[in-house]
C-alpha cells in the first residue's frame, strides 16, 4: 500500500511522511504477510508490537497463534484485557538441546513469565517484572494486536476441509484401481487351493508367461473395472466446489472467448476480491 500526506506545512509533511516510511519498511510488509497467513490458516493472527531497542523504530512481530490465548472482555471478540502466551523454547545446555515449555501473562502494564513443568508454574528467574522487559514493555493496553479473516474466527481450511479429504481418497482408490487393472488376478482352473500351489504355479506364470493345468483347467484373468470418465467428472466437480468455498481462481477455467476483456477477468476475481478486501478491511 501507499501513503500520502496533505497539508500546508511542508516540513511537518516531510517528517510524518519520514515517520511512516520508517515504520512501512519490507521487514513490516513480511511480518504483515505472515500475520494474514495466519489469520487465514487459524482463522485468526497476532502481531506483537514493539520498539527495537537497536534502532529505536516501532516494529510489529508476527506471534503463532495456536500459542495464544486471549481473554476477550466481549461476546463479538474485539477486547481483551489479559492475553496468555504458552510456547515451547529450545535451550541450550551440556546436555545439549532442551525444551522448555514457557508462559507469559500480560496485562495492561506489566507480564510475568513462568516456566511449566507439568500443571506447575515457576517463577522464569529474574525475568518476572513489571513494566519493562528488555524491549517488551506495557503500553496502557496489551501490545498485542489481532488480525481475523472472518468474524466467527473459522480457518478457510475448515470449510474445505471435508472436500479435499474427499478428492483424495476418490483419486486414491481410483489411482488403486488402475493399478489393480494393469496386474489383473489370474484365476487358475484344475490347481489345488493351497497356498504354496498357487504360489509357486503365479511365479511361474509370470516368469514363464505360459501355464499348465490339469485336464479341464483353465487359465483366466479378473480385472477391475472403473469409469474413468465418470470418476473424472466427480474429481472436477469436487475440485470446482474447493474452488468455491476457498475463493480461489482457477485460471484454465476462464472462458476469454476470441475477444478476452478485463470485466471477464475481474469476473473470475470477484470471489477472491471480495475475500481479501474483508481481510484488508479488518
Amino acid at each position: 500500500f501507499v501513503l500520502s500526506v496533505d497539508g500546508e506545512d511542508d516540513e511537518l509533511k516531510d517528517r510524518y511522511s519520514k515517520e511512516w516510511d520508517n515504520f512501512i519498511t519490507p521487514y513490516f510488509r513480511k511480518q504483515l504477510k505472515s500475520i494474514a497467513r495466519e489469520a487465514i490458516n487459524n482463522g485468526i493472527g497476532w502481531g506483537f508490537v514493539y520498539i527495537d531497542p537497536e534502532d529505536e523504530l516501532l516494529k510489529v512481530d508476527n506471534y503463532k497463534s495456536e500459542t495464544l490465548y486471549p481473554k476477550w472482555i466481549d461476546d463479538s471478540h474485539k477486547t481483551f484485557d489479559a492475553l496468555v502466551r504458552d510456547y515451547v523454547e529450545q535451550e541450550y545446555t551440556d546436555d545439549g538441546i532442551q525444551n522448555v515449555n514457557k508462559v507469559e501473562l500480560w496485562t495492561e502494564n506489566e507480564v510475568e513469565k513462568y516456566i511449566a513443568d507439568g500443571l506447575d508454574l515457576e517463577p522464569d528467574g529474574d525475568e518476572n517484572i513489571s513494566t519493562h522487559l528488555n524491549n517488551q514493555q506495557g503500553w496502557g493496553r496489551i501490545p498485542f494486536i489481532f488480525l481475523k479473516s472472518s468474524d466467527d474466527e473459522m480457518p478457510l481450511l475448515k470449510l474445505i476441509k471435508s472436500y479435499i479429504d474427499g478428492y483424495d481418497e476418490l483419486n486414491s482408490k481410483s489411482v488403486d484401481s488402475l493399478i489393480d487393472d494393469i496386474e489383473p488376478v489370474v484365476l487358475f482352473k484344475g490347481i489345488s487351493a493351497e497356498i504354496h500351489d498357487l504360489t509357486e504355479a503365479k511365479e511361474l506364470f509370470y516368469t514363464l508367461k505360459s501355464a499348465s493345468v490339469e485336464e479341464q483347467g483353465d487359465v483366466n484373468f479378473l480385472q477391475a473395472k472403473i469409469d474413468i470418465d465418470n470418476v473424472q467428472k466427480k474429481l472436477e466437480n469436487i475440485k470446482k466446489d474447493i474452488k468455491e468455498f476457498s475463493c480461489t481462481v482457477n485460471t484454465q477455467d476462464i472462458q476469454f472467448g476470441s475477444n478476452p476483456s478485463g470485466i471477464a477477468l475481474k469476473a473470475a476475481y470477484q470471489d477472491l476480491d471480495i475475500y481479501m478486501n474483508d481481510i484488508e478491511t479488518e
